[in-house]
């Protein structure tokens, strides 16, 4: 055997059938290796920073590790920004490029580099490897890492020359890792006998949604009575909003969580560092007296964002089971706790009909108009910052896991990612909610999506500028803000033709200027599965 047909036994038993790309001189004996082959599929972007992108939403939905190659030195510096993103939200991926002839590397030939280097802030785990004999080791080594709590990307360089030797030494054997629960839950449970309902929350993350565990969080919701947040910036729908536990997302921002947090008495706390903020505040998220647990894969996590009181390494899915087993359950419903959710629901709806009558629309009334028109079961993919803040509380009907969020803040992720989740995913609709200037970092995707069939209707909220940067200058009373001169923020001279664009794809497009107009338009691009693009003119915030 040579080293590439080790490395490609290795994605056969690690479940990988689809290998995300954009190839180079430097990749050839892996591209040369596909001829012939009937068990992959090789998925190509017109960029790195798509095709990690794909890669990224292609992770999230089938919720295993992706594998993707790229081209040496140039490669990884295009793709650093979402490789970044990927490790922030924990999407498993290994990340490959092939790298020059190791008998000239130190002659620093063209298309060479120090790829491990440049890669190792941005993943888990970052290595070369030096031997051909070491293929089978390393790759399955990386897919370990990469599905090990944390979870996150992590890179192997392949100089193309050792991929073409001979070797004797095969793959281990992959390892089959139970996730269990941990430690002592106990005290826990006397703290949740001797707290009221009322005093009692639970702060889901995205690891609820990485370790299969949303119906055991749903279940011990319901046998505590307890109140149900998720934790700030989540890139995924971690519990069903329409239930009366749901309180909604926590704001990035200490002092608000601080106040969200201040009449409970007992908080659960899941995944590893949750609790993220943008502003700084003096002081952590949670308020004095308040009794806090953490429920984490990783040990090392353990106390990272504020004090806890109880720390319980072990899985998600298992520990919360055991505790709602070990609960006894309500004989009946607190009366404030439907009635709390029902005034929570009002103040959001109200919030929108405020602005309603506004013209060019306002982003949430948009909003509203275009998930008045999804489909039950559709997969939303966000990267417009217009809608951050209202979607989590206005898409009620979603099941968790069927929303994914930006995460990190990088944009180029988005429009990829959509594409991605529409491969793994290919009978459900995938809508793509992006910004004006957001669109321009990785409109190679549509190209993508069209190729490969995907269902994915692009929503673009073009109000013409960077709305979300003039928030941020006007808050901070910067100067060229208060005189209403932002600096190098809009973009309407040239505006981006969105329909010239569609054509450039040859992808149907509609253009809404009012919420019902972005209704009966999506409603008509979404009537057959196709790649389609529906430009919303919107107002700033």
């Amino acid at each position: 055997m040579k080293a590439v047909d080790v490395l490609f036994d290795v994605l056969r038993s690690e479940g990988v059938t689809r290998i995300f790309g954009n190839p180079g001189s430097t990749e050839m004996p892996l591209m040369d290796q596909l001829y012939g082959q009937t068990d992959f599929i090789y998925t190509l972007g017109l960029q790195e920073a798509t095709v990690v992108g794909m890669a990224d939403g292609y992770a999230q939905a089938t919720n295993r590790a992706s594998f993707v190659n790229l081209h040496t030195a140039g490669g990884i510096g295009h793709a650093m920004g979402t490789i970044a993103g990927a490790k922030l939200t924990r999407t498993p991926m290994v990340i490959t490029a092939g790298n020059q002839d190791t008998r000239h590397l130190a002659r620093e030939p063209w298309l060479s580099g120090d790829l491990v280097a440049m890669a190792r802030p941005c993943v888990k785990w970052s290595v070369e490897v030096n031997r051909a004999e070491d293929v089978g080791i390393i790759m399955r080594r990386a897919f370990a890492i990469a599905n090990t709590h944390p979870r996150g990307p992590v890179f192997v360089s392949l100089p193309m020359n050792l991929m073409l030797e001979d070797v004797q030494q095969l793959a281990p054997q992959k390892s089959a890792a139970t996730s269990l629960a941990a430690g002592d839950i106990a005290a826990l449970l006397a703290s949740f006998a001797k707290t009221p309902p009322e005093k009692t929350v639970l702060l889901l993350s995205d690891s609820v949604i990485h370790e299969d565990a949303a119906v055991e969080a749903l279940a011990l919701a319901e046998a505590t009575s307890a109140r149900v947040f998720g934790t700030p910036l989540l890139a995924r729908n971690v519990f069903p909003a329409a239930h009366a536990a749901w309180r909604g997302v926590l704001p990035p921002d200490f002092a608000a969580i601080r106040d969200r947090l201040k009449n409970f008495e007992l908080c659960i706390v899941t995944g590893d560092h949750e609790m993220l903020a943008y502003s700084y505040r003096d002081g952590g998220p949670f308020p004095g007296g308040l009794k806090v647990a953490q429920i984490s894969a990783h040990g090392g996590a353990m106390g990272m964002d504020g004090h806890v009181d109880f720390a319980i390494q072990g899985g998600i899915k298992a520990t919360f089971a055991a505790l709602a087993d070990g609960m006894k359950v309500k004989d009946s419903t607190p009366a404030n706790y439907e009635k709390e959710h029902a005034a929570w629901e009002i103040g959001v709806q109200s919030a929108i009909t405020a602005k309603e009558n506004q013209s060019p629309l306002y982003p949430t009334v948009a909003l509203k108009a275009v998930l008045s028109a999804v489909p039950t079961g559709a997969q939303i993919v966000n990267e417009s910052s217009g809608t951050y803040d209202s979607i989590r509380e206005q898409w009620l009907s979603a099941e968790p896991g069927d929303y994914y969020f930006v995460r990190s803040g990088n944009l180029g992720w988005g429009m990829p990612a959509a594409v991605g989740v529409a491969l793994a995913k290919p009978t459900r609709q995938v809508i793509s909610l992006v910004g004006d200037g957001a669109s321009m970092y990785s409109p190679q995707a549509i190209w993508s999506s069209v190729r490969y069939n995907s269902n994915v209707c692009f929503v673009v909220f073009n109000n013409q500028k960077y709305d979300i940067l003039m928030r941020v200058a006007k808050g901070l009373g910067f100067a060229n803000a208060n005189a209403d001169r932002f600096v190098e923020m809009r973009m309407d001279d040239p505006a981006i033709h969105f329909e010239g664009l569609a054509q450039t794809f040859g992808i149907h497009y509609a253009k809404a200027e009012t919420a019902a107009e972005v209704t009966a338009n999506l409603s008509a691009l979404l009537s057959k599965p196709q790649t389609s693009l529906l430009e919303i003119r919107t107002s700033g915030l």
